[in-house]
């Protein structure tokens, strides 16, 4: 009975890193959503019709679904890839649009000297507002 023990206590181990570094998706639709960038700080959205609002710093936000509302707090790198989403962005280093039809407004840069911005999709907006 004891030569299992340490593959049961390696596997505890491995189950609990994994969790801790779990990144936070929402997958569902028409969810109204708040998240603390703090407890987790990369963000997969691949559902449709939710309302996210983000506050804190993420590193990495990607948008796979469709019609979703997010409010950014601040983010290093948001990658839009899904269609007909609106984003309002405080602070990005990083924006990467490769989706269809999506609006995004962002406010300036995060840490770097200004925004990145890449557009590869098709009838993206995107606009810097004060």
């Amino acid at each position: 009975g004891t030569a299992m023990r340490p593959l049961f206590v390696a596997l505890a181990l491995a189950a609990t890193v994994t969790t801790a570094h779990a990144d936070r998706q929402l997958t569902g639709s028409a969810e109204t959503v708040t998240h603390d960038c703090a407890s987790d700080p990369v963000v997969i959205v691949a559902g449709s019709t939710n309302q996210l609002t983000t506050t804190g710093t993420c590193t990495t936000i990607t948008v796979q679904g469709s019609s979703n509302q997010l409010t950014i707090a601040a983010a290093t790198t948001v990658n839009v890839q899904g269609s007909s989403n609106q984003l309002t962005i405080g602070q990005v280093d990083k924006l990467r649009l490769q989706g269809v039809s999506n609006q995004v407004a962002y406010k300036g840069p995060l840490k770097a000297k200004k925004t990145k911005v890449s557009k590869q999709g098709v009838g993206n907006k995107v606009a810097k507002v004060k």
